[in-house]
């Protein structure tokens, strides 16, 4: 199966992405990883990644093709961090913040976490870490 095939089957909510989008950033996202790191899950991992890459992209995924994965709004706030039932208040930890947040997160991983493509991504990456001593790269 092509890149671009795996693409519309795992991430159906952007049907309304032109191909040659996806074809750029599934590109774009295999210039930044190696295949021999992420060995049988790479592929999955570049459509993940990908996928978070656009839903964060502002004008690339029209508002009624977002199904939740990663909504407008999930681009704007981070993860939710408290909730209260009495009124209803809920406070969202700031996605762009380079510290803070989520404990033990990097600024990027709390951006990854932000939709729900990258929290698959993040996923794959942890699942690999635990198996082969996998190490992302860059500084933490």
């Amino acid at each position: 199966m092509s890149s671009l095939a795996l693409y519309r089957t795992m991430v159906p909510a952007h049907v309304d992405v032109g191909d040659a989008v996806v074809e750029t950033f599934l590109g774009l996202s295999a210039q930044q990883h190696s295949s021999s790191a992420w060995g049988a899950v790479y592929a999955q991992a570049m459509v993940w990644h990908a996928a978070h890459t656009i839903e964060t992209t502002p004008g690339l995924v029209p508002s009624s093709s977002s199904t939740g994965a990663g909504t407008s709004s999930a681009q704007t706030r981070g993860p939710l961090v408290s909730q209260r039932d009495g009124d209803l208040a809920m406070t969202f930890a700031n996605p762009n913040q380079s510290s803070g947040g989520t404990s033990g997160q990097s600024a990027e991983d709390q951006r990854l976490a932000s939709t729900a493509y990258g929290t698959h991504y993040l996923q794959l990456r942890r699942g690999r870490a635990v198996r082969a001593g996998f190490h992302a790269g860059g500084s933490a």
